[in-house]
């Protein structure tokens, strides 16, 4: 090897050093939150900034008939309101490939119930 290649071989080995760890550095950054989807408290998202335990119950007769029962909406009640749409859709879309769905008592409705179980949604998945 000649005393010019000598010379800037260190260089060459330092800058590929350089160019992988920038690289690593660069694909490591986003996993920080994103091994839970983004998403905090057991991967469950926050709606109007509370956590909801909110729980759905399928017709065994007819799985696209649902209940959704979001406990403790004291905390808000938009915040429950937006958990059992949430919890519907995400139904729907699982077993029928569609995010519509025909509320009987909804998100939207006026006064929703309120149980020892919680705040009570039910619908139906309109399917394909």
């Amino acid at each position: 090897m000649s005393k010019k290649a000598l010379l800037l071989y260190p260089a060459k080995v330092l800058a590929r050093g350089t160019l992988l760890g920038c690289a690593a550095l660069l694909a490591l950054s986003g996993c920080t939150e994103q091994v839970k989807g983004g998403l905090r408290n057991g991967g469950r998202p926050a709606f109007d900034g509370a956590y909801f335990r909110a729980k759905l119950s399928a017709d065994p007769a007819d799985a696209r008939a649902f209940t959704v029962a979001v406990s403790k909406p004291e905390k808000s009640l938009t915040g429950a309101r937006e958990a059992a749409r949430y919890e519907g859709v995400q139904h729907c879309i699982k077993y029928y490939g569609d995010s519509m769905i025909d509320w009987s008592v909804g998100p939207d409705s006026a006064t929703p119930p309120i149980t020892d179980a919680g705040m009570l949604f039910s619908g139906t998945c309109r399917g394909w």
